[in-house]
This record gives structure tokens, C-alpha cells and sequence, in this order.
């Protein structure tokens, strides 16, 4: 569900009112990082002894903010490198307010990129969650 805030970011129109795309956008964005904690979690209690259960939680929180900030990172590089590259005095100083169309194409291409990274995420939870054998049971 989280896949599609990025694609309906990159879609969206600007003329339109907030309530046509961008609500559903910041909606399903924050489903992901809620739902993959309390499934990792789950995992780690059941897998694990005791003792060891809260490292192995504090690896996966750091892992997932380590990749969260470096999803941003990356994506505010690509808007800038894509914005600056359009704008009409790229090379100089450039004044990104004389090219509201060089903006929207920055940030076009960061959530096209925003929403292939989730889909490859998705597709390695799918097949690693698939090895675990926690795909199709019901949980008790």
C-alpha cells in the first residue's frame, strides 16, 4: 500500500486540490514503516530466546532508519541534481523560483525513483518473508 504514495506524487496534478492526490499520498505513506517493525517484531519474538531478542530488535530499527535516511538523502540529490539541471541558468546561481516546471520535474523524478526503491523492497520482503514460511499462515 505504501508503493502507491510515491507513484501518486509523481502523477499528481498541481493545479488540483490537495483532497484529489496529495491526501492519499501522505495517507499510505506512513503504512510501511508501522506495519514492518510490528511484523519484524513478531518474527524476532518467536524465532529467538530471550535474551537475545532485544538486540536483534534494535539491529532491525537501525537498519530501517540507516535506509530511511539514506532514501532521503538520496532522493533530495536527485530533485536537486534534475531541478538544477533545468533551470534556465543551470551552471550559475540559479534562482529556482524562475522555474516552478524545473521544480516539478526534481521532484517528479525523486518520487519515481521513491517508488521503484519500493517496489524493490517489497519484492525482497516477498521472497525473503516467502524462505521464512510466514506467507499464508494465519498468526495466533
Amino acid at each position: 500500500m505504501s508503493s502507491l504514495s510515491p507513484f501518486i506524487m509523481a502523477i499528481f496534478n498541481p493545479t488540483s486540490s490537495y483532497w484529489g492526490y496529495e491526501f492519499f499520498a501522505v495517507s499510505l505513506s506512513s503504512i510501511a514503516p508501522g506495519a514492518i517493525i510490528l511484523i519484524s517484531s513478531r518474527i524476532i519474538a518467536e524465532g529467538l530466546p530471550f535474551e537475545t531478542q532485544g538486540l536483534a530488535t534494535g539491529a532491525i530499527c537501525t537498519v530501517a532508519m540507516v535506509g530511511s535516511s539514506i532514501g532521503m538523502s538520496l532522493a533530495g540529490f536527485i530533485s536537486y541534481d534534475v531541478t538544477t539541471s533545468q533551470s534556465p541558468l543551470s551552471g550559475e546561481s540559479a534562482s529556482f523560483v524562475e522555474s516552478p516546471e524545473a521544480i516539478m520535474n526534481g521532484y517528479r523524478t525523486a518520487f519515481w525513483f521513491l517508488f521503484v526503491m519500493n517496489l524493490v523492497g517489497l519484492g525482497i520482503t516477498l521472497c525473503c518473508l516467502r524462505k521464512i514460511g510466514y506467507l499464508g499462515r494465519a498468526l495466533t
